[in-house]
């Protein structure tokens, strides 16, 4: 099986060389390396270079004289790539070291791509949580890819496929800026059979520069223009499956919906009080984000907590939400609501309390509740 990895990088320089590493490692190694470096200007070409003079049969380097849009890149790796299946990797990511030979043998047919369990990491290579907990659906899995219907709202990532499957599925669709890769997966799930790997085998690094740096409203229409193509294939689904569509859907873009809204209506710079209690919530979400891995939220608004739902990688700590008047089984954007007398202090490892006006009668429910002083933060005092 002759195997080619492409890995696309724009200034990742200080990630750059474990990514590459991480390939070379591989204890089924690939037929070809490909790095396309979109025009950086942080020495990620000399590093590159390096690497191309000490594996000349294996690697191959192409510079762009610009950075050129994402899609753009993408498609033109796959029109270089000589093996029979194929991988890729993002410039700040990493595989673990038996990645391609775990998902390999998993491969049926040209017909059938393989995706695995994957990590999320931080900017220092900290572990985040896994992007799975249980195994997801196989086969066809159209309409999940197109509802996103996955943990942490991201979809698999570097899938192993057959060149074939390739021609079927089509290159990425350079009208659009960003999403694109959402849009191609709806299509290779259109056209293959997925199997999953149930190990965790790449990570994915989190951190401020693999942010998109479209504007919010940009985002929103890319993110139509794919709804806009593929929703149409849901229309004869029974109803309680157009439902549940809906309803991640709804999850995935509530923030994006909200913060086009502030774009559009110029609200993002305002000082107003919302707006304030939001920016100190999130510092303080951050300070204890940075200490502790289980967090729940006690006495934050549903606005404050939409507003925070896409902070990464910090809103991934939090594990629920505690509310006075939950009701059993409730949740609030796919985080468990719960009661706080109906909880275990030791299932927690911090409680960030934000009221402006019940914050002292909080704090003191959970200390009699068994939640020590330590455990307990406030936003406003």
């Amino acid at each position: 099986m002759k195997i080619s990895v492409y890995i696309i990088s724009h200034n990742q320089k200080d990630y750059l060389k474990p990514a590459i590493e991480s390939v070379l490692n591989q204890t089924l190694r690939p037929s070809q390396i490909l790095i396309i470096d979109n025009n950086s200007s942080d020495g990620s070409q000399e590093l590159i270079k390096s690497f191309c003079s000490k594996h000349s049969s294996l690697i191959e380097a192409i510079y762009n004289d610009k950075n050129k849009p994402i899609p753009e890149t993408r498609n033109q790796a796959l029109n270089q790539l000589t093996g029979d299946y194929i991988t890729y990797l993002d410039g700040d990511d990493t595989f673990h070291p038996q990645k391609l030979e775990k998902e390999s043998k998993l491969v049926k047919n040209k017909k059938s791509f393989v995706f695995s369990n994957y990590q999320l990491i931080d900017s220092e290579g900290n572990p985040l949580m896994n992007w799975l907990n249980s195994p997801p659906e196989e086969g066809d899995i159209v309409y999940d890819a197109i509802s996103r219907n996955y943990k942490t709202k991201r979809l698999f990532r570097y899938e192993l496929f057959h060149k074939d499957l390739l021609t079927e599925t089509g290159n990425y669709d350079e009208s659009l800026e960003v999403y694109e890769d959402w849009d191609w997966k709806i299509r290779l799930c259109q056209n293959g059979t997925a199997i999953f790997c149930d190990e965790v085998l790449s990570s994915y690094r989190i951190h401020q520069n693999n942010i998109s740096g479209k504007n919010a409203y940009k985002l929103f229409q890319c993110f139509s223009q794919v709804l806009n193509k593929y929703l149409p294939l849901c229309r004869h689904l029974p109803t309680t499956e157009k439902i549940k569509i809906k309803e991640n859907l709804l999850k995935n873009c509530s923030s994006l919906i909200n913060k086009s809204l502030l774009e559009l209506l110029d609200l993002n710079n305002t000082s107003n009080k919302g707006n304030q209690e939001i920016n100190k919530f999130q510092d303080v979400l951050l300070e204890i984000s940075q200490k502790h891995n289980k967090i729940a939220i006690y006495g934050a608004g549903q606005h404050t907590l939409k507003n925070v739902e896409l902070i990464i990688p910090h809103s991934l700590k939090i594990t629920a939400i505690f509310d006075d008047n939950s009701l059993e089984h409730e949740k609030f954007l796919g985080w468990p609501k719960q009661k706080p007398g109906n909880t275990n202090p030791s299932d927690f490892e911090a409680v960030l309390i934000s009221s402006d006006t019940f914050e002292t009668e909080m704090y003191n429910n959970l200390l009699r509740l068994g939640y020590s002083k330590d455990q307990c933060y406030k936003v406003y005092s």
